[in-house]
């Protein structure tokens, strides 16, 4: 087959171009195709060494070898330079198990969605719903949500199903205009909170918070010498909670902190009657009972006395 003379000298002034330029890259063309076979694209630019048109080829990869070439009598090979394919990596989904959503209204429209944001299979058997402003309590029967399912549990009376769980009552449970749902774990664990404001679900800007650092672990209400509530520090640091406010909704009662620290993963119980202070148990001194016996809420705030928590009861 008969060659081009002007091709062949293109290419060797390649070649010396890519000398004096310090590397070298290695073409290899040859053999038997169609012609008007696409040229290869070396950079940005393309580029047909054989312009007879009856010169068939046969592309082969580019390959880039390191320049200098290896000194005579090396056992070294040339380092062969590839560009590595780029890999999708899912993304992974958050680890929570959420409140989604709050429809309020009548009763018998009204909901709340949990979503299981996993990717696994989750237990909820035994955990808790609850509403700010009404107290009410809802407690999962037994019950396993998919991963990145959702089930909504209505207010109405109704058959529970997969998708669809039932409350039972016959009086709403979400105020129209603003509310918080609770979610908590088999122990009254706070998990999640959902908050929305300002009319109709539809027009309203709910916030989803995960778990505070620190919360209200629990209320035992009882006589006037028992009960008493206690927050947990769930950080890795100790926080000073002087300044910080305890609020009964029924009695109105507050408490507030003195320069306290609380220790990692530790807890401290406010109890309602007069004692000593100390590392574990700090006193209300109130009077009489803070807590209501059946029913109430618990509000923490901050040092700018800014929502940090709040726990009811049943």
């Amino acid at each position: 087959m008969k060659r081009n003379p002007i091709v062949i000298t293109t290419l060797l002034a390649m070649v010396i171009f890519s000398l004096a330029a310090g590397s070298l890259y290695v073409t290899a063309r040859a053999g038997n195709t169609t012609p008007g076979a696409q040229p290869l694209a070396l950079g940005t630019e393309e580029f047909d060494p054989y312009s007879d048109a009856q010169a068939d080829t046969l592309y082969q990869p580019l390959v880039i070898y390191e320049w200098p070439p290896v000194p005579p009598g090396s056992t070294a090979t040339p380092t062969r330079t590839t560009t590595p394919t780029p890999t999708n990596t899912p993304t992974q989904l958050p680890n929570e198990v959420v409140i989604n959503y709050i429809e309020s209204g009548d009763k018998n429209e009204e909901y709340v969605r949990v979503k299981n944001r996993t990717t696994e299979t989750v237990d909820i058997t035994g955990w808790t719903i609850k509403a700010k402003e009404s107290g009410k309590k809802y407690t999962f029967p037994s019950f396993y949500l998919d991963p990145n399912d959702a089930v909504k549990v209505w207010t109405k009376v109704g058959s529970n199903t997969e998708e669809n769980l039932y409350w039972g009552l016959t009086s709403e449970v979400w105020d129209d205009d603003d509310d918080c749902g609770r979610l908590g774990d088999n122990h009254d664990e706070l998990l999640f909170w959902y908050c929305y404001s300002s009319g109709t679900p539809e027009a309203s800007t709910p916030t989803s918070q995960p778990i505070p650092d620190v919360i209200i672990n629990d209320i035992e209400p009882s006589s006037y010498t028992n009960e008493y509530v206690r927050v947990k520090n769930r950080t890795l640091s100790t926080v000073n909670l002087k300044g910080w406010t305890i609020k009964s909704e029924k009695s109105k009662l507050i408490f507030t902190f003195p320069d306290f620290k609380l220790k990692p993963n530790k807890a401290v119980r406010v109890w309602s009657m007069s004692g000593p202070d100390g590392e574990e148990d700090l006193y209300w001194g109130a009077s009489y009972p803070v807590w209501d016996d059946k029913s109430d809420c618990a509000r923490l705030g901050n040092d700018d006395d800014e929502l940090v928590d709040w726990y009811c009861y049943p």
